[in-house]
Parts: structure tokens; sequence; C-alpha cells
């Protein structure tokens, strides 16, 4: 690849950029970008890795590619075959009762009224794989444990889809500033919650296998 591209360099006396892939000594495949500048007398050359960025864009436009297919519902109960937990985190028992009764045929639902029990749950050793949020709650608002999620460790992974009052052009882009995935405002169609459950759910079961994968020798 380098002897390619001075080549090329030589004969252009420019600019050269170009991606390809190498196989290391352990077997597994790098793809590294390549940048080539040259000024006179003089070239500069810089490599960047982008294997994990080129295997995650792969597995999403692969998972893209089915989300699109007709048989939508079906595929993505074949996606993912756990049964998938789902935290709601909202001061509100009638909110909560609420949206327990309208994902509790789908998935496990647990229900928590304070910030400090919603990070307790999402700390333990069986986190929930989506949190439903709220953001006006007494004590620690939905804001801040967003934060905290995001800065955690063992949280920064679990997608949070704030579900909220706050209608506010700026509320939603500082809820999705602080890594939301989504935002929700209330009063709110069920229907359409469960749908974008069901994708965001199905995306971060893909990214969890492909994940796994990417860690676990082939052999």
């Amino acid at each position: 690849a380098t002897t390619f591209g001075f080549s090329e360099l030589l004969h252009t006396n420019h600019r050269l950029t170009f991606s390809n892939r190498f196989r290391s000594k352990d077997g597994n495949y790098r793809y590294v970008d390549w940048e080539f500048n040259c000024h006179d007398n003089y070239a500069y050359v810089a490599g960047t890795d982008i294997t994990h960025t080129k295997l995650s864009a792969a597995g999403l436009k692969e998972l893209r590619g089915q989300l699109n297919k007709h048989q939508l519902q079906n595929d993505l109960e074949d996606l993912c075959p756990i049964r998938q937990k789902i935290l709601v985190v909202d001061d509100s028992p009638l909110n909560t009762k609420i949206m327990e009764s309208a994902l509790i045929e789908d998935y496990d639902v647990l229900i928590s009224h304070s910030g400090k029990e919603a990070l307790s749950i999402c700390n333990s050793n069986d986190p929930p794989d989506l949190i439903l949020l709220d953001i006006i709650m007494p004590e620690i608002d939905g804001y801040e444990i967003c934060r905290r999620l995001s800065r955690g460790t063992k949280t920064k992974d679990i997608p949070v889809i704030f579900l909220t009052s706050l209608t506010a052009a700026r509320d939603i882009e500082f809820g999705l500033t602080l890594g939301a995935i989504d935002y929700i405002t209330k009063p709110f169609s069920i229907p359409i919650i469960k749908a974008k459950i069901k994708n965001h759910l199905a995306v971060k079961y893909y990214q969890d296998t492909l994940k796994i994968n990417t860690d676990v020798d082939q052999l």
C-alpha cells in the first residue's frame, strides 16, 4: 500500500487518500485509511485504523436493510429472541402504570419512581435494555440521571428515551445532547412509543451481538 501510494504521488505530485485492508499475524483483518501529501521533496503520510468504525457501519447497514423489509414485525421477533427488559422511570404512579400495561405483554417491565432507585437498578448485575425516563422528578431530575448513565462504564450503552411534558425545542435539544436516543413528548401515542421502542431495542440487540462477536475468538 505504501509503495502504491508513493508511486501515484510521484506521478501526480499532489494529495492521495485511499483505504485498504490488512491481515494481521493473528489472522484478523484491520482496515486503514491512508492520506499522502507530497510537496516538493517532502512527503507526509498518515494512517488511521478504522476497523471498529468499518465493522460497526457494516453491521448497522445490514440491520437497516433488514428493518426496511416488508416482514419487519416478524423479523424483529427473530432478531431479538430473548425477552428484553425496559425500565420506566417516572414519579407519577399513574404514568408508570399506563406504560407497564402497554408494554408488559412484550417485555419485562421494571418500575422506578425515583432517580436514585433508577440508577441503582441500572448499575446492578441485571441492568435494563432500555430506559423510558421522565425529566421533571424530585431530588434527581431526568437530565442528571441521563448524564450519570452516559458517564458510567456499565451504563453508557443503555439507550435512554425521554418521555416528558417538556416540549420546548431547547429542552429537546438538551436532552439529545446528553446522550438520549429519542425524545417523546406528552401526551403520547402508545402505538408510536411501542414502535419506537421495538426499533431501538432491535438496534441495541444487534450492536450487543456485534460487540460480543468481535471480542470472541471465532474458533
